[in-house]
């Protein structure tokens, strides 16, 4: 089990200039990288399960499993976009499915993870 202060959290020292979602989800890629950690289970709490929610459209590869508790998304409008067409992630599947090639584990997640969002 790996325990981490992130940035503003406990001892952490943050700097002066502000910082973005998408920083927090490149710092927790950045320490699996260094511990050279290649997946991972995840489980963070309230502030931190909005910086894995992220972490999760950024970096879904790295992911075994994700868990939040106590979970904080923000506003609607602060809520993380993915950086993929749910259209187009569709089609693909449909396509693959049309001519017997399998669909990652990826892809199962990232349709699932995407319903949810758009439900």
């Amino acid at each position: 089990m790996i325990v981490f202060d992130s940035r503003r959290i406990k001892n952490t020292i943050t700097g002066s200039k502000p910082f973005s979602i998408q920083q927090l989800a490149n710092d927790i890629n950045g320490l699996l990288d260094a511990l050279r950690i290649q997946k991972t289970n995840v489980l963070r709490y309230s502030f931190g399960s909005l910086m894995v929610q992220q972490f999760a459209i950024m970096y879904l590869i790295r992911l075994t499993s994700l868990s939040l508790l106590l979970h904080f998304t923000g506003r609607k409008e602060s809520m993380p976009q993915p950086s993929f067409s749910l259209t187009t992630l569709l089609s693909d599947i449909l396509n693959k499915s049309l001519n017997n090639i399998s669909v990652s584990h990826g892809e199962k997640k990232l349709l699932v993870f995407s319903s949810i969002r758009e439900g």
